[in-house]
């Protein structure tokens, strides 16, 4: 006698939970630009003066937006304007997510 067994069902491994964590803390916003390219190109120019990281923010328009920080309160971060800066502080909940990559942009 052939004893069958139950099928084994095909399961896909799960895929490992992700978090996408939220940026925290007050940023200063240098500049904001319709194209990715604009934020690279003034990152590029101001690369001396201070560290920056490229986020995105909004979405209708999409903005690409330079920044510094985060810094814990506002008064840290208020500390690093420039008496003839246009940059201003901006509460990291307003801003998106982090771009890393400028591939599939």
């Amino acid at each position: 006698a052939v004893k069958q067994s139950a099928p084994i069902a095909d399961k896909a491994p799960e895929a490992p939970a992700t978090t996408v964590v939220k940026p925290s803390g007050i940023y200063v916003q240098h500049g904001a630009f319709t194209q990715l390219q604009g934020a690279l190109i003034w990152q590029s120019t101001h690369n001396n003066e201070r560290e920056t990281k490229i986020f995105t923010k909004g979405t209708k328009p999409k903005r690409f937006v330079v920044v510094s920080g985060p810094f814990a309160d506002r008064q840290r971060a208020e500390n690093t304007l420039g008496t003839s800066s246009d940059a201003f502080l901006v509460p990291a909940h307003f801003i998106g997510e982090e771009v890393l990559s400028v591939g599939g942009l």
